[in-house]
């Protein structure tokens, strides 16, 4: 079953076949999904529990232009839904993430005009999160890629230092080693110096 909510009339095909590239054909299984798409299906004819609905009406206006009467209607369908729902959390985490900030403001602008203002509320709750959860994640990246590259400088020292004292380092070699940031040739180089017989063999290891 596939809910289709592009703003495009949907124009790929409907067979699985046609999809699964086989020198034989003979066991390719042939299933047709059931597609609704939503641009052609009127309002009124969506059934189901409140959830549902209002859950298939925000997919189908979701990637429209935010004009005021849209806003107007999705606010209506939304503020169905308890403030607990975990689809009406899950629409304001994706207004916030994929909507233009001119269109969040229209929303929010309206949400408030129109007297919605605990979607307006949520809304700005959620966009305090997201904005937490943006700064936790920029620091554990941060950190996360200040390990690594200490690990690399370690690496890249102790090749350097070895090199060196067994044959010697011209400061053109020392640049370019420095340039090396994979760690499995800068450990396979250190691995290489135990054996061999040139300074070229290590080199070589690092692709110089």
């Amino acid at each position: 079953m596939v809910f289709y909510h592009g703003t495009k009339k949907w124009k790929p095909s409907l067979q699985s076949a046609d999809y699964i590239d086989a020198i034989s054909r003979e066991h390719v299984p042939h299933f047709k999904p059931l597609l609704f798409d939503l641009n052609r299906i009127d309002n009124k004819r969506l059934l189901g529990s409140v959830q549902t609905v209002v859950g298939l009406l925000s997919l189908k206006y979701i990637k429209y232009h935010f004009t005021e009467s849209l806003v107007g209607f999705l606010l209506r369908e939304l503020h169905r839904l308890p403030r607990e729902s975990s689809f009406l959390h899950e629409f304001y985490m994706t207004l916030l993430k994929f909507k233009a900030e001119e269109e969040l403001q229209t929303f929010l602008r309206l949400a408030r005009e129109m007297n919605y203002r605990d979607m307006e509320e949520d809304m700005k709750s959620y966009g305090q999160k997201l904005k937490e959860e943006g700064r936790v994640k920029g620091l554990e990246e941060g950190r996360v890629e200040g390990l690594q590259d200490g690990r690399i400088e370690g690496l890249q020292d102790s090749l350097k230092r070895q090199l060196k004292k067994k044959y010697g380092l011209e400061t053109e070699e020392s640049v370019k080693i420095n340039q090396i940031k994979d760690t499995a040739k800068l450990e396979a180089a250190l691995d290489e110096i135990l054996s061999a017989e040139t300074k070229q063999q290590v080199l070589a290891k690092l692709g110089l």
